[in-house]
């Protein structure tokens, strides 16, 4: 599709059909560029902060397991 054929499409919509279809582009566009940064990423498997945010750790994380109390 060409931009003319785009142009001649969107012509006649409402304002506010023209602010959807505004929004929609800019969703596209950055999906583009998401995609484009991945693919410079040098490491492609680990993204920075990937591990951020939020996470729940067991009541009993420090306590020794029972197999090992004999080892200290």
């Amino acid at each position: 599709m060409s931009v003319d054929t785009l142009l001649n499409e969107v012509n006649g919509l409402s304002e506010e059909r023209l602010d959807e279809v505004i929004t929609f582009v800019q969703f596209l566009k950055s999906i583009d560029n998401k995609n484009d940064k991945e693919k410079r990423s040098t490491n492609a498997y680990r993204n920075p902060g990937g591990l951020s945010g939020t996470f729940v750790m067991a009541d009993d994380f420090d306590e020794t397991p029972d197999c090992f109390k004999e080892y200290l």
